[in-house]
């Protein structure tokens, strides 16, 4: 009882072109409220209602708010360390919109953490290809492949080719963070205290 009223106390609120914000009840909140609503569930690390409302996007008419739903579960389970299950997401996401890049970067990653490099590397590629505009995630998802393979002159290659295409699309300090950090990683596996030394004060300066 106590978590259902939970539920209706955190109901999304929907903002109307005046203006004015008004409480819906939940069997009434449309595909795009209930993920909102999921997402803070899971920003406040309650996984169990964000894994709830996901799902009950899955039942939606609309192939884009199933895609999304799936989308939104395998990154949790992402986080959560339940590979198997972010897997299924992802090809579920996949065959709901194959032509969406950052769905195969992430499928890419579960890859890469089971050990499976060359699949990885193969499936990061894939959305590379699709999605050419934003290519320093993906370069940077392969960097971190090939430092995990030991192949760390490829792997610099890549993230420093990452590094200065997320800087040329104007990313912003998250992406530029990641690549950093990832470089970071390589050069301490390296032992290069110099390049070590180097990015983590580039790090400090981004924002």
């Amino acid at each position: 009882m106590r978590s259902r009223l939970t539920l209706l106390a955190a109901l999304a609120f929907l903002i109307s072109a005046c203006g004015v914000q008004v409480e819906k009840p939940s069997f009434l909140l449309s595909d795009a409220e209930r993920l909102s609503l999921a997402s803070i569930y899971e920003s406040k690390n309650e996984d169990d209602l964000a894994f709830r409302e996901y799902r009950k996007v899955l039942k939606s008419d609309s192939k884009e708010s199933r895609e999304s739903a799936w989308f939104a579960i395998a990154n949790l389970n992402l986080k959560l360390n339940n590979l198997k299950e972010a897997e299924e997401g992802y090809l579920k996401a996949i065959e709901l919109a194959p032509s969406k890049g950052a769905y195969y970067n992430n499928l890419a990653w579960i890859y890469m953490e089971r050990g499976e490099y060359g699949r990885a590397e193969e499936t990061a590629m894939k959305g590379l290809e699709l999605d050419p505009d934003t290519d320093y995630m993906y370069l940077d998802t392969i960097g971190v492949i090939q430092t995990r393979e030991e192949e760390y002159e490829d792997a610099e290659e890549s993230l420093l080719k990452a590094a200065s295409r997320a800087d040329a699309a104007n990313a912003g300090g998250e992406p530029l963070k990641e690549i950093y950090t990832h470089l970071s990683e390589l050069y301490e596996l390296q032992g290069d205290a110099e390049k070590y030394a180097s990015v983590k004060d580039r790090l400090k300066g981004l924002p």
